[in-house]
């Protein structure tokens, strides 16, 4: 009988151990898993990173190509559909440009034509590229020659800026009401100083560097608009965000950056 209790106890004793072993690798077996899971989901974050910070930076690349593809160019409202091909529509171009605005432009300096949209009852505005930027700021600098006709101009901003300008109108409303003078840059809203007069050259190009965060213009001036006490209405066929008086570049105060 003492045997058989010892041969007993040892039993139970193997069955304990090994009991414990299996409890051990299965402790084992989980903490490699877990560490295994935690190594592929750091990995992947890491990934992911890399993967958003190539995206941005091949949109930022993108945003710049778009910006200096649109640098020549001016759209013209209010020109009527009549012509019946390219070189007619040359022709009037021509004439607003010369006869109207007083530019001297010749042909060779128009690189391309055309309308945007679809054909239909509302006069379709047009897309003028010119050759050098230049001769785009010499029709911009006398956009007032339009005010007394159906003619009007605008710069060619992307999409993606014309809907930051929308909301940044809604804010210049807002800072407007609250008595600050404000200026909408670009895709920037700048609020002035109250009682800041018109910037040196030198002020100007310091106020330059500070606030580009877009590729540099050659001649920026001509993509700002000071906020008045109420918001021009919208004509037929312009769009609200274009083209407005040309004003001194002004030290900012304070800048909004509106990314949508």
């Amino acid at each position: 009988m003492e045997e058989i209790r010892e041969m007993f106890q040892q039993l139970q004793a193997d069955v304990n151990g090994t009991k414990s072993s299996l409890k051990e690798m299965e402790v084992n077996i989980t903490n490699k898993i877990n560490n295994n899971i935690n190594e592929m989901v750091g990995n992947l974050q890491l990934k992911i990173q890399r993967l958003e910070e190539e995206n941005e930076s091949q949109e930022k690349r993108i945003d710049t190509i778009e910006r200096t593809q649109r640098q020549r160019n001016l759209i013209i409202f209010g020109v009527e559909e009549e012509e019946r091909s390219y070189a007619d529509l040359t022709i009037k171009i021509l004439s607003i440009l010369n006869d109207i605005i007083e530019v001297n432009c010749a042909i060779s300096e128009i690189q391309a034509l055309r309308r945007i949209g679809r054909k239909g009852d509302k006069v379709r505005p047009i897309i003028l590229t010119l050759t050098t930027l230049g001769r785009k700021i010499d029709v911009q600098k006398k956009w007032k020659t339009l005010q007394n006709t159906n003619y009007s101009i605008a710069e060619d901003y992307p999409p993606k800026i014309l809907e930051k300008r929308k909301t940044l109108y809604e804010q210049a409303k807002i800072e407007k009401e609250n008595g600050n003078k404000v200026l909408i840059k670009y895709d920037k809203l700048i609020i002035l100083p109250p009682n800041q007069t018109v910037a040196s050259p030198q002020a100007t190009r310091n106020t330059k560097r500070v606030l580009s965060q877009t590729p540099p213009q050659t001649n920026p001036n001509h993509e700002s608009m000071e906020v008045k006490g109420h918001m021009q209405p919208i004509k037929k066929n312009k769009i609200s965000s274009y083209w407005a008086p040309v004003r001194p570049t002004i030290s900012p105060q304070r800048v909004y950056n509106m990314d949508l």
